[in-house]
């Protein structure tokens, strides 16, 4: 379960703003992890019982007694729970003192983090379809102002405009159920028919012409390349999921080859 905190008001002393938040962190002290970006924390815990929620709760008042101590109030109404799995059979209530009283966080099917969507079940429902709808909306702005574009204008359009909604952070939410993949390769399919003299001409072939791979594709591209940055240690280890590699070497094989 996800405890999204909102930190808003910081101090201020000679008109110079500075929060030093290094000891943040160890204000956890009962097994919760708390992960930090800007001026959000999160703060998140393995619940499999009832002690789980107890202690998890404790580690939430820990930290808003960091925040009291530190003169950084919280802004409640902007604290939310989360809780993400695939059989969740009940919401555990948390809260947070307000002014000498209780206040019990909100609880919500889907939260947006760092640009994307992320619902309970982890099926990315809603980002898809707010991403479908802003391309597409994108789409008609550029169609009402652009009658005739040339196989260059959109190109540049197209790539700057349009198919970055629909590819931010992918990694992450990449669908898994074909009805998702066709409603995502559909944006591309219209977007490529306002190129009027290829209109007539199937998918498969107005690609090849102006040189654009599937969505599909590209998002399997983008996730063989995570997975070599991975290997390679490119990426920060304590944050990417481990892989098991080989142990059998032979002069024809790599480093990098995976059971």
């Amino acid at each position: 379960e996800w405890i999204v905190e909102d930190q808003e008001q910081i101090l201020e002393e000679h008109h110079i703003r500075v929060i030093n938040i290094n000891d943040l962190t160890a204000c956890c002290t009962n097994g919760a992890d708390l992960f930090l970006y800007a001026d959000d924390a999160k703060l998140f815990r393995h619940i499999l019982n009832n002690n789980d929620v107890s202690l998890l709760q404790k580690d939430l008042l820990d930290l808003q007694a960091w925040t009291d101590k530190w003169l950084l109030k919280l802004n409640i109404n902007k604290c939310k729970v989360v809780s993400y799995g695939h059989h969740i059979n009940f919401m555990n209530d948390y809260y947070l003192h307000s002014d000498g009283s209780i206040s019990v966080l909100e609880h919500l099917n889907y939260i947006k983090d760092l640009g994307v969507t992320f619902d309970s079940n982890l099926k990315f429902d809603v980002h898809i379809h707010e991403k479908i709808n802003k391309a597409n909306s994108v789409l008609g702005l550029i169609y009402r102002n652009f009658k005739y574009m040339s196989t260059k204008t959109f190109i540049t359009l197209y790539k700057t405009l349009v198919r970055p909604h629909l590819e931010y952070a992918n990694c992450v939410w990449s669908p898994f159920r074909q009805m998702d993949v066709d409603k995502l390769e559909k944006v591309q399919i219209r977007a490529t028919k306002m190129v009027k003299h290829l209109k007539k001409y199937s998918y498969e072939v107005r690609l090849r012409f102006l040189n654009l791979p599937t969505l599909k594709y590209r998002r399997l591209r983008g996730d063989m390349i995570q997975v070599y940055n991975i290997l390679s240690g490119v990426h920060d280890s304590n944050s990417v999921i481990k892989f098991n590699m080989s142990n059998i070497s032979n002069k024809r094989s790599n480093i990098f080859k995976m059971p």
